[in-house]
């Protein structure tokens, strides 16, 4: 068996308005039309967490409480160190702001990690619901975190195309 380490280094996050016009197959074009925030991702700043519902499905006669699955709430959330030189995810995400995540959690085939055609990323598109500074600490660095809302059903097995040109 095969595993991978999930914060080494190699993953990828590209945000921005996009548009992806298709989230099962972004291009590479299209991510480049992103704004790379790898190098502000914190190593435990990728979060997107899956609760799924559940729906009743007992009758009045009934003595157990059955039920069915029913649909899926994603909470992503994402947290970036600030940066007093250069403080770009910052700047790239604002409250209200509707943007696309394309997140290679493995990192890129491509020159110093960066994603190329055929990689495997997961593609969200949401509203930023929140930009919260974290708390104050001694020997901590300064970040944030924000929170996007679902506005599209994620892709969790996108495949990057090549360019559209």
């Amino acid at each position: 068996m095969s595993r991978y380490a999930s914060a080494d280094g190699r993953p990828r996050i590209y945000v921005g308005a996009g548009p992806i016009a298709d989230m099962a197959n972004p291009t590479l074009d299209e991510i480049s039309g992103l704004t790379d925030l790898s190098g502000f991702l914190t190593k435990d700043g990728m979060s997107r967490a899956e609760t799924g519902n559940r729906a009743p499905a007992s009758g009045a006669a009934e003595q157990y409480n059955l039920d069915v699955a029913g649909s899926v709430t994603l909470n992503l959330a994402m947290t970036f160190f600030r940066d007093d030189d250069t403080d770009t995810a910052w700047e790239t995400i604002q409250r209200g702001d509707f943007l696309y995540v394309v997140f290679c959690a493995q990192g890129g085939s491509g020159q110093d990690g960066a994603v190329a055609e055929g990689d495997p990323v997961e593609v969200y598109y949401g509203q930023v619901l929140d930009k919260s500074m974290a708390d104050t600490a001694e020997n901590t660095t300064a970040r944030f975190t924000t929170n996007l809302s679902t506005a599209a059903a994620p892709e969790m097995d996108a495949i990057v195309a090549g360019s559209s040109s």
